[in-house]
């Protein structure tokens, strides 16, 4: 085979007690008992760092095998999951899966859900012995989830409840192709859910966009790929505005334009 033809390998990560290990930690002493917890239990060359950028780095240039990151609570505006987004994003996808274990002493069931949704593996609250944070890291390696890349969500499937649980509301596609419910029900079970989740975490821009999907969906009686469409415009428009909430952008032209859409095809129903 030429070089010209040879096809390029992504090496994945080797378990984490094998390979590299990065502990985020801005608390000097915890970071030192991680550090020495992890070398000791394990092989791993373990990356010490107490800032974002510094993790940044060597998520980029080492391909660590596991990363345990503290989420500090005097971080009102979320800069400090650029983490997880950086990870759950990467250009490599064995990276993109790695095992992320935040810890935080945030014990709100708000604070938990919001990382869990940016795409962390697990969250560990503190004060926690860091051998629980090795049990952990251990439990999230021996028992893989699939990995989504969804519009709003990239990281480990957290779907385990069992379907004859009462107060499910069918909205995935996999259950309309069961024939649990037909399309337009899963849609607006999906637009309820999200309103609960912009309830909890959005600002206003947000709260606009699930209220033009809402009034969107209440407003039609089918559902096909022309229906579909509007409601993937509302998705990727959460997303661009929880980027631009990230890196201090406005968002508003984005939701104009996405309720004058809404506007548009209600005009044509």
């Amino acid at each position: 085979m030429s070089a010209n033809s040879a096809i390029a390998t992504i090496d994945a990560p080797p378990p984490w007690r094998e390979g590299h290990a990065l502990v985020l930690e801005p608390g000097s002493l915890f970071r030192q008992l991680m550090t020495s917890t992890l070398r000791r239990e394990s092989g791993a060359r373990v990356f010490a760092v107490g800032r974002q950028d510094e993790a940044l780095d060597v998520i980029k240039n080492e391909a660590p095998s596991l990363v345990v990151m503290d989420w500090s609570p005097f971080d009102e505006n979320g800069q400090e999951m650029k983490l997880v987004r950086a990870l759950r994003e990467h250009e490599n996808p064995f990276v993109q899966q790695i095992p992320l274990l935040v810890t935080s002493n945030r014990a709100r069931r708000r604070d938990i859900l919001h990382a869990r949704n940016m795409g962390a593996t697990d969250y560990v609250l503190k004060p926690a012995s860091p051998q629980r944070v090795v049990g952990r890291a251990d439990e999230a390696e021996m028992n893989p989830q699939p990995f989504v890349k969804a519009t709003r969500y990239r990281g480990p499937d957290r779907r385990r409840r069992p379907r004859d649980v009462t107060d499910e509301r069918y909205k995935r596609g996999a259950d309309v192709r069961a024939g649990l419910i037909d399309p337009l029900a899963a849609a607006r079970n999906g637009a309820l859910a999200v309103a609960e989740e912009v309830a909890a975490f959005g600002c206003p821009l947000t709260r606009r966009v699930v209220v033009s999907l809402k009034r969107y969906l209440e407003a039609i009686d089918t559902f096909t790929e022309r229906e579909n469409e509007v409601v993937e415009i509302h998705r990727a428009a959460l997303v661009q505005l929880e980027r631009a909430r990230f890196e201090g952008g406005a968002g508003t032209a984005v939701v104009t334009g996405l309720e004058q859409v809404v506007a548009n095809r209600l005009g044509r129903v």
